[in-house]
C-alpha cells in the first residue's frame, strides 16, 4: 500500500500511475511534488495546517515632542528633548507637514536622528514631530497569514487587505485613512498597518506555517503536514501539473476530477470557518 503521507510515497505512486514519472529525473520529479504540497497549503487556511499558537505582533507606541532643528536638504534632525529608546527603523514627520521619512540611525539616549534621505520641505526651528512604526515583520516560518485580530479588542475591525488595494485606497502618506484598521502584506513577511496604533497593543495572527522541504526518504522529515485522506491530493495536483507542461489531453477531465476532490476537502476541512446564521432568541423569522 502507497503511504501518500510521505514525500517518498507519492513519489513511488506516480511512478505507477504515470510511466513518464520517476523515471530518471529526480531533481525535476521531486520539484513537482514540492511545488504542489506548498500551492495546496497556500489555497485555503486549512484547519490543519495552522500555526498552534498563533502568531504575535507588539506593536510600538508612538511618541511625540519638538524638533528643533530640522533643515532642508539635511539628513540630520535635532529634537528638544533625549529618547531613551533607540528609534532606528521607526518613521518620523514634522506634524504640519505629514511627509514621512524612515530614521535610518539613532542611538538611544540622545536626542539626534538621521533620516533615509535629506529633509525636503521648509525649515523647522520649534515644530511638534511624530515617531511611530507601522510595519512588522512576520514569523519566520509564515508561509502565508489569514487572519488578524487585537488580543484585547477583538470588536475592533482589523481588515486584511491586498498591498495593491491598501495603496489605491489609503495611498502611503499618514493621512487618508477611515476609522477602521486595516492591515496589508507589504513585503514577502512583512504587514503594514494604517492607521497604525498609537499605544502600543497585541494583535494575533493565525497563518499556515511553512514546513520544511520533503526529503523523500520516508522518514519523519518527510511527513507531509496533512491528513491521511488529504495527502493523495498532492500526487493529483503533480499529475495535474505534469500534464499541463506536456500538453496531454487528460488534463482537461482530470482537471475537473481534482476540482471535484478539492471540494469535497473543503466541504470536510473548512466548514467550522463558515459563520453559522444565528438569530437572536425573541426575534421572529
Amino acid at each position: 500500500m502507497v503511504a501518500w503521507t510521505t514525500g517518498q510515497g507519492i513519489l513511488t505512486d506516480l511512478g505507477y500511475r504515470n510511466p513518464n514519472f520517476n523515471s530518471g529525473d529526480p531533481t525535476r520529479d521531486r520539484g513537482y511534488i514540492q511545488k504542489a504540497y506548498y500551492d495546496f497549503l497556500l489555497m485555503h487556511p486549512w484547519l490543519f495546517a495552522l500555526k498552534d499558537p498563533p502568531g504575535i505582533i507588539n506593536t510600538l507606541a508612538e511618541v511625540t515632542g519638538t524638533a528643533t532643528t530640522v533643515t532642508k536638504g539635511s539628513a540630520t534632525v535635532t529634537l528638544s528633548a533625549v529618547i531613551a529608546a533607540t528609534m532606528a527603523g521607526r518613521k518620523f514627520y514634522i506634524d504640519a507637514e505629514q511627509i514621512p521619512y524612515r530614521i535610518l540611525t539613532h542611538v538611544a539616549g540622545t536626542a539626534t536622528l538621521v533620516l533615509d534621505a535629506t529633509y525636503k520641505e521648509v525649515d523647522v526651528s520649534s515644530g511638534a514631530f511624530t515617531i511611530f512604526e507601522n510595519e512588522y515583520t512576520l514569523a519566520t516560518d509564515c508561509l502565508t497569514p489569514w487572519f488578524f485580530r487585537f488580543r484585547d479588542s477583538a470588536s475592533t475591525p482589523l481588515d486584511f487587505l491586498g498591498r495593491g488595494e491598501m495603496d489605491e485606497r489609503f495611498g502611503t502618506d499618514v493621512g487618508n485613512c477611515d476609522s477602521v484598521y486595516h492591515i496589508a502584506l507589504v513585503k514577502n513577511n512583512k504587514v503594514r498597518i494604517k492607521p497604525w496604533t498609537d499605544e502600543a497593543q497585541t494583535i494575533e495572527y493565525d497563518y499556515t506555517a511553512r514546513p520544511d522541504p520533503l526529503t523523500f526518504d520516508s522518514t519523519a522529515t518527510d511527513t507531509l503536514v496533512l491528513p491521511a485522506d488529504v495527502a493523495p491530493i498532492i500526487a493529483d495536483l503533480v499529475l495535474l501539473s505534469f500534464y499541463l507542461d506536456f500538453g496531454d489531453a487528460k488534463a482537461v477531465n482530470f482537471s475537473k476530477d481534482i476540482d471535484r476532490r478539492l471540494n469535497n476537502i473543503k466541504d470536510v476541512y473548512l466548514a467550522k470557518l463558515k459563520p453559522r446564521v444565528w438569530i437572536k432568541a425573541g426575534r421572529r423569522l
